[in-house]
C-alpha cells in the first residue's frame, strides 16, 4: 500500500498510477556514457492500494487553471514546457484499467490542494471502473486533523482496505 499526506499524497498517487509508458521510470544519464541514456530495469511495482491525504491530482490546473497557486508556479520554475511537465506529473493523466483501489481523504475547505481535484479524480476513477472512495472531512482545510477527525479517518481506511485488499 502507498500512502502519503499533502506532497506525499501526490507522490503516493503518481507512484501507484504511473505506467511504464509514461517515461518516468528510471531513465538516467551515466556520466561515463558521454550523454547516452540507459534505462534502469525495475520489476513492475505491485500496489495493493493507494491512500492519499490531501494529495494534488491535477498540477496543470495549479499553474494555469482556475486554481492557480503561486507555489505550483514556483515548483515548475521557468520551464518553457511547464504545461506538459505539469500534465506528466499529474495523477489524473494516468487513469487506466489496472489501477489499484484508491482512497482519498480531503478537507472540503482545502486551499492548497483544491477539493475540486479530489472530486474530479474520483469521478474519473468511477468512470474507469476503479474501486475508489473520497472521504470528505467537513470544514477541514489543508492541515493535520483533530484527534476525533483522525479516528474517523482511520476507521474509514481500515474498512476500505478490508474491502479491497486481499492477501
Amino acid at each position: 500500500m502507498l500512502s502519503g499526506l499533502s506532497a506525499g499524497g501526490h507522490l503516493a498517487l503518481i507512484t501507484g498510477m504511473l505506467t511504464a509508458e509514461a517515461g518516468l521510470d528510471g531513465r538516467c544519464t551515466d556520466p561515463a556514457s558521454q550523454g547516452k541514456t540507459f534505462k534502469a530495469e525495475f520489476p513492475e511495482l505491485e500496489v495493493a492500494a493507494i491512500v492519499s491525504w490531501f494529495g494534488i491530482s491535477d498540477v496543470n490546473d495549479l499553474i494555469k487553471g482556475p486554481n492557480v497557486k503561486g507555489f505550483a508556479i514556483k515548483w515548475m520554475g521557468a520551464q518553457k514546457n511547464r504545461g506538459s511537465i505539469a500534465k506528466r506529473i499529474s495523477p489524473i493523466s494516468y487513469i487506466h484499467k489496472n489501477l489499484p483501489p484508491i482512497l482519498s481523504i480531503y478537507g472540503d475547505k482545502d486551499e492548497v490542494a483544491p477539493y475540486s481535484h479530489a472530486v474530479s479524480l474520483h469521478k474519473m476513477l468511477d468512470n474507469n471502473g476503479t474501486p475508489n472512495q473520497l472521504y470528505t472531512v467537513k470544514g477541514a482545510g489543508h492541515r493535520l486533523l483533530s484527534v476525533a477527525e483522525s479516528k474517523a479517518v482511520f476507521k474509514v481506511i481500515d474498512t476500505f482496505l478490508a474491502k479491497h485488499v486481499h492477501e
